[in-house]
């Protein structure tokens, strides 16, 4: 008999953002690709990390087509995945000549795009903006390259606007951070919860009574682990409970070693 573990769900998540942060998209992949292999996640998903600067497998650039033309030929698109996750900064990118927006205006950039291709198709969408101050030489306001910068910044601005109603209320949600080991830490907290979701359908995962992931950064937990809280625990294999019990320990700071006569 095969010992091979079974494929587990399969799930694209799409990687969206502009060339400045290029540390928080490698830091993402490291997340996304981290996470099925977690006791709780291995063998119940499969993660396809979409992303045109994969390392290992990065989308062609052909010089017949615009940037977006070949990433959109060479990679699924946001609407083909399942999860799409825009990160922004000082830049928003390269205005497209090519696909226009319905009314004929021309998108922000590639990630405009991507955001928006996402969303048309009721796909989730996962939005995260640094807010680290960016240093302009306001002593060569005049320089082109300073004037580039500002506007870039502006873009950034007009983006987020649409997460706001004229009369000031909120039409949509973004996550901000300082720095990208915070992102680090966020996106792995809010990806969990999106998995949860997933798989809590089939009965495969669980969080545990109390606050939800992406508030309180909770692991994954198995499917009997749902129920009231006077309720007692059963059908949970020992490295399931002993990687419930790891992660409990990293929010009450107590010991996680196993009582002697289990050990």
């Amino acid at each position: 008999m095969s010992t091979d573990e079974p494929p587990g769900r399969p799930l694209r998540i799409f990687l969206s953002s502009p060339g400045d942060v290029a540390e928080e998209r490698r830091l993402a992949r490291k997340v996304l690709l981290r996470l099925q292999r977690t006791p709780l996640l291995k063998g119940k998903v499969d993660i396809e990390v979409v992303s045109w600067d994969d390392p290992d497998a990065p989308a062609p650039m052909f010089a017949t087509l615009t940037p977006q033309e070949a990433v959109n030929r060479g990679l699924p698109k946001p609407s083909e995945c399942d999860l799409t996750v825009v990160i922004l900064w000082s830049r928003m990118g390269t205005p497209l000549s090519k696909p226009r927006k319905a009314d004929g205006s021309r998108y922000l950039s590639g990630t405009e795009w991507e955001y928006e291709d996402a969303v048309n198709a009721g796909k989730e969408v996962l939005v995260y903006r640094r807010t680290a101050k960016v240093t302009v030489d306001l002593d060569h306001i005049d320089d082109p390259e300073v004037q580039e910068q500002l506007r870039q910044r502006k873009l950034v601005g007009r983006f987020f606007e649409r997460f706001k109603s004229p009369d000031g209320t909120l039409t949509g949600g973004y996550t901000t951070y300082e720095t990208p080991s915070e992102l680090e830490k966020r996106l792995a907290q809010d990806v969990e919860s999106y998995l949860r979701d997933q798989l809590d359908g089939i009965g495969e995962v669980q969080a545990p009574p109390g606050p939800t992931p992406a508030a309180a950064g909770s692991a994954l937990v198995p499917h009997s682990l749902r129920g009231p809280v006077s309720h007692p625990v059963v059908h949970v294999t020992w490295p399931e409970a002993v990687a419930y019990c790891r992660w409990l320990t990293g929010k009450l700071g107590a010991s996680d070693e196993a009582p002697a006569d289990l050990s």
